[in-house]
């Protein structure tokens, strides 16, 4: 009972069973016993955030930063919890600029903000014109870049706002060199729902519709039999866009409700932004699908 690795392995295996409480509680435990551990913090804020304790949230997040001042990703935490709760697009993207950079990273280009605040009031054709003025500077992962699902969102804006300006033929074949890459990737039991459900998503892009519609429904049978609470409803929103995509708006309205009743990383003010989801804004539906994801505190 005072070991805090033991307390912190037990919560992550809690959560992924969906027992976010029981999760909380140990996270809580774990940061009594060993509070610079940034994995113990990181692990309490995503179960608070995943519940939607977004003010609990920035609770934890301030008695981690007394501990880590200045903390980029804490930063970064904070400032998105204060969106999560209150919906204010200009101070939050006010506070994401104001953080400072983590000691060696890349340097950021100006044009990654310059895309991301494109994409964010839907100026379409300038998101495209500067992605594909340097493609390589989005796409960089790894090391002093940006993790594989910074990529994923970053190449799901791009393709979005392609296909809004009728460039057809450049959506493809990128969408095409994604499906090659991502299939190279060796499964795994942990994120393969969001896996198939990503490619499923590339190849609506690519045309594939076919191929497409049998991913999506293999996505649902999957994360139907693993059941791993942390990841299903994201993939399960994720599928929810690629039948939006395919012309089946009452079944993507249907998945969505579905992954917003669920704890998860899903944020209803970011949702409420992205530009996919602008067909269904006026749709009472929609409207009700983000209730289910309002702050709890």
């Amino acid at each position: 009972p005072g070991d805090a690795d033991v307390l912190l392995n037990f919560a992550a295996t809690q959560r992924r069973q969906g027992r976010w409480a029981e999760a909380t509680v140990n996270c809580e435990r774990a940061f009594a016993i060993n509070p610079r551990d940034p994995d113990i913090s990181g692990t309490w804020i995503e179960c608070l955030v995943a519940q939607r304790y977004y003010a609990r949230a920035e609770r934890a997040i301030e008695r981690a930063l007394a501990i880590f001042p200045g903390d980029s990703r804490l930063l970064g935490q904070k400032a998105q919890a204060r969106f999560a709760r209150d919906g204010d697009r200009v101070r939050y993207r006010a506070a994401r600029d104001a953080i400072p950079q983590a000691t060696g990273a890349v340097p950021l280009d100006p044009r990654f903000g310059q895309f991301w605040d494109a994409c964010e009031n839907e100026r379409h054709a300038e998101a495209v014109m500067t992605f594909d003025e340097a493609p390589e500077l989005f796409m960089r992962s790894g090391r002093g870049g940006r993790s594989d699902r910074d990529i994923d969102l970053l190449l799901r804006r791009y393709f979005f706002a392609a296909t809004v300006i009728g460039a057809g033929e450049k959506v493809r074949d990128r969408a095409l060199a994604a499906i090659a890459e991502a299939k190279s990737v060796p499964a795994r039991s942990r994120g393969e729902g969001y896996r198939i459900a990503r490619l499923a998503l590339w190849q609506t892009y690519a045309g594939q519709l076919d191929e497409a519609r049998k991913l999506a429904d293999q996505t649902l049978k999957l994360i139907s039999a693993n059941r791993d609470a942390v990841d299903d409803p994201v993939a399960r929103a994720l599928v929810a866009q690629v039948y939006l995509a395919l012309g089946e708006r009452d079944r993507a309205l249907q998945l969505l409700d579905q992954a917003l009743s669920l704890p998860s990383r899903l944020i209803a003010n970011e949702l409420r932004l992205e530009p996919w989801w602008a067909p269904l804004r006026d749709d009472p539906r929609f409207q009700a699908a983000l209730a289910k994801a309002a702050p709890r505190d």
